[in-house]
């Protein structure tokens, strides 16, 4: 019996025993897992922050950017968090990139979106992501996207027709750059990454040359496939109204008279509208990112000077595009790449590899007038074109945007471009898109990175 009584003992023990482990047990796993799943959140929320669209590294004021996101607020994130980020009036430019990433999620279920007007502006030398990103737009949107090409048409028939092409009268946007960012005077000047090519020799020139290319013979087909407009709205160099530049001192940047500074072979600008566009949009658009005009002037552009094109692009898909009187009608007959061009231009400090050069590649389009083509061009060089209602249209626009409330034009706006890669005429080119697209409907991705 005594033995029996110390069995039952240790049987009571061991259940007791078993009992309270499974309780402590449960207890430690419940804390655990409330432990767990906090840090899981905040390392969760940490990275929705980061991995909004592009991301960009801190510098300038210190703010952070906004792409735009893939829905929803301007930012893509809550609501909540939208009205905190406009608050704030920041940039989608105001930092540089640290890594390119699709400015266009993958549409999920069925992929068209509710009619309305969308726009995809190309305003830098299109890669192979911008290509992928203007599929995605129309997966989305279909026949109501429209196309809008930051180029001169007709300059780009011209040059791609002649027999001996030289790559670099073809317009900028459709070839690769074949120099480093000028950077300012004490600093040097640095490489940059297009896609994926480190552009530092003739060899890189001449790798990312076929990859700007073949995406542009992509995006005319493509567009050409589907059906979808496609607009070139900027007007020729002679006739642009607005240019700003570095002041002959170099402690200011200001708008000169046409027979002055070092586009002085062009006098085809507006004094007063080019200090006008300088005043409401420009200045303010870079002071609004946190940036130095001056600076930015200097470091990204090859004659401290710029037409603004990419804006005066803005404002003729905006103004004109619904406006036939502005534009010659196209359709494409045939898209290659061809291996036969040279560059007038030394690529990269090596001017024997240039010079011997005769197997530049470049898109070569070849495009027949069609009154009810998809192809649209605006030639400044007709005497049909009326400059001074152009210059007017730009400074309704203008004014529009400076009194802060312009009329939205579009429900979603696509932006792919090169900000302060070579120019800067990118980051008010954006602020006057955005400012004309619905709330939560802009998005922007940039093409290049620095080293």
């Amino acid at each position: 019996m005594k033995n029996s009584k110390s069995a039952i003992s240790k049987s009571k023990k061991r259940k007791v025993s078993k009992a309270t482990r499974r309780k402590i047990y449960r207890s430690r796993r419940y804390k655990t897992s409330r432990r767990v799943g906090k840090k899981t959140k905040k390392i969760m929320k940490r990275k929705s922050r980061n991995t909004r669209g592009i991301r960009f590294m801190r510098g300038g004021s210190g703010k952070r950017g906004i792409d735009g996101g893939t829905d929803g607020g301007t930012d893509g994130g809550t609501g909540r968090e939208t009205k905190k980020r406009h608050t704030e009036t920041v940039t989608p430019m105001e930092m540089m990139p640290m890594e390119m990433t699709p400015m266009i999620a993958a549409p999920i279920g069925s992929p068209m979106e509710s009619p309305g007007k969308h726009a995809f502006f190309v305003i830098g030398a299109p890669t192979t992501q911008i290509v992928k990103d203007l599929k995605l737009a129309f997966d989305r949107h279909g026949q109501e996207l429209t196309l809008f090409i930051e180029a001169d048409l007709k300059t780009y028939m011209k040059e791609t027709g002649s027999s001996d092409l030289n790559v670099y009268s073809i317009p900028t946007n459709l070839r690769a750059p074949y120099q480093y960012r000028p950077g300012v005077p004490g600093e040097a000047a640095q490489p940059i990454v297009l896609g994926d090519v480190k552009l530092d020799s003739f060899a890189a020139f001449m790798e990312c040359q076929r990859m700007v290319s073949e995406s542009v013979q992509a995006i005319l087909e493509f567009a050409h496939a589907k059906g979808v407009p496609t607009f070139f709205p900027i007007v020729a160099r002679k006739q642009r109204p607005t240019h700003i530049q570095v002041s002959p001192e170099g402690d200011t940047v200001v708008a000169l008279p046409p027979d002055e500074g070092p586009r002085a072979m062009h006098p085809g600008s507006d004094q007063e509208l080019s200090e006008f566009a300088l005043r409401v949009l420009v200045e303010p658009a870079s002071a609004k990112a946190g940036r130095s005009l001056l600076d930015d002037m200097k470091r990204c552009t090859d004659h401290n000077a710029t037409y603004l094109a990419d804006v005066l692009a803005i404002v003729g898909a905006a103004r004109l595009a619904g406006e036939g009187k502005w534009w010659e009608r196209w359709r494409l007959a045939s898209c290659e790449v061809r291996d036969d061009g040279t560059h007038s231009k030394v690529i990269f400090g090596d001017k024997d590899a240039t010079e011997a050069a005769k197997n530049v590649p470049y898109c070569k389009a070849d495009f027949m007038p069609d009154a009810a083509g998809q192809f649209y061009s605006m030639d400044s060089t007709t005497k049909d074109f009326d400059k001074s209602e152009f210059n007017e249209a730009v400074r309704e626009m203008l004014e529009s945007h400076a009194s802060g409330s312009p009329a939205p034009i579009w429900d979603t706006c696509y932006v792919a471009h090169d900000s302060f890669a070579l120019d800067v005429d990118d980051l008010p080119a954006l602020e006057l898109a955005k400012a004309v697209t619905k709330p939560g409907g802009f998005r922007d991705t940039i093409t290049w990175r620095e080293v």
